[in-house]
């Protein structure tokens, strides 16, 4: 009778690693996030040739789950020369119970389950492979400039956040991409995003009015890029970037508003 409770109380205790954390916490850690957004990166960027053979990407959660279940070695590879040193022997402890987690949609779907978070990861490396993609076409003369590649890419982001958790203004981030690919490939979005990743302090500027710079929402980028408001816009991006940005693409910020910015204006 003793050894049955003794049974029952050691099964209920949630996988704990050698180190003692808890499984659900390895997970929540930022090594983990980190790491995952690596991994995803280095597959799509197609830096380890095993990474071909296994659907790591997919969103078919059959499909992910064959793969990572066949690929273990490979992921465990990419983990070890990409990630923080303690992630290989995590991973590799946790790995049945890794593969769940990206692979079975939790019941509750709230957007703070584990599942939604590293999925996520793939379409954040996603991101980051798109601007570094509009950065090397910047490099180029006009004539060898490839928009659509940036295009397609972008296209992908959008399809990969379907079904997964992220904030409006991400949603709306890559909406908004796709409109106008001309002020999409330039050094004003190269701009803003750095500037998006910095997160500096814009209370200096009095033009913005108090009015976020960060919120990619439709209220908020209409009236940022409307004609009356370029001027602050330009004082914001210049003083930050060290280059006026704005004025090689002021006609593409008219492409947006006609194109994005009618409804708002009309309502």
């Amino acid at each position: 009778m003793k050894l049955a409770l003794l049974l029952l109380i050691f099964c209920s205790i949630p996988p704990i690693n050698c180190d003692g954390m808890p499984f659900y916490l390895e997970m929540l850690n930022h090594k983990t996030k980190n790491c995952f957004l690596k991994f995803f990166e280095a597959v799509v960027l197609k830096e380890f040739g095993c990474s071909s053979r296994f659907e790591f990407l997919t969103k078919d959660n059959v499909k992910k789950r064959e793969s990572f279940i066949a690929g273990k070695e490979c992921f465990l590879k990419i983990v070890k020369q990409k990630c923080h040193p303690d992630r290989h022997n995590t991973f590799a402890y946790y790995y049945e119970e890794l593969v769940d987690t990206l692979t079975f949609i939790p019941a509750h779907s709230g957007c703070s389950e584990t599942y939604y978070r590293l999925n996520a990861q793939r379409c954040y490396a996603q991101k980051n492979v798109m601007e570094q993609e509009i950065e090397n076409q910047l490099l180029r003369l006009p004539r060898f400039k490839n928009v659509t590649e940036v295009m397609v890419k972008c296209k992908e982001i959008q399809d990969c956040m379907e079904g997964l958790c992220f904030t409006e203004d991400e949603q709306y981030e890559i909406e908004f991409s796709l409109a106008v690919p001309e002020l999409t490939v330039s050094h004003f979005t190269v701009c803003i995003q750095t500037i998006d990743k910095e997160l500096p302090d814009f209370s200096k500027y009095h033009c913005l009015k108090n009015r976020s710079f960060f919120r990619k929402t439709p209220e908020f980028l209409c009236e940022r890029y409307q004609k009356s408001k370029r001027e602050c816009l330009r004082a914001v991006t210049k003083d930050y970037c060290g280059r006026d940005v704005v004025k090689p693409v002021e006609k593409f910020l008219d492409e947006f508003i006609d194109l994005k910015c009618k409804d708002l204006s009309d309502s």
